[in-house]
């Protein structure tokens, strides 16, 4: 119950901020179209403070929504030897340019 709660809670903060961010766009938008009659240069302030708050909310919503493993590298490689350390499968190639030197010599 708590873990779906707090994913609903992250969802909503994730949705706030993009309408925050959104409706920021918009204010924009409207603010420049009467700025060019105006002559008025400087943004609205409840603009850059949607804009920010938005930002805010999709960066907590976001970062809440996943779980951080430890930064300590002691308890990450504490299990690992040496050989699977430096093993990394995705780095392994089978079509290199030293296997077409090896048919061409054959």
């Amino acid at each position: 119950s708590h873990e779906n709660s707090t994913m609903s809670t992250t969802y909503i903060n994730i949705g706030v901020g993009v309408l925050l961010l959104l409706h920021a766009c918009y204010a924009t938008l409207e603010w420049k179209e009467l700025a060019l009659a105006e002559q008025d240069e400087k943004l609205p302030f409840h603009v850059i403070l949607e804009c920010i708050i938005g930002t805010v909310l999709c960066c907590v919503g976001i970062t809440s929504m996943t779980t951080f493993r430890s930064i300590k590298m002691s308890e990450i490689y504490s299990e690992k030897n040496w050989d699977t350390t430096r093993y990394h499968p995705t780095l392994i190639t089978f079509n290199h340019r030293g296997n077409k030197k090896l048919i061409n010599q054959q």
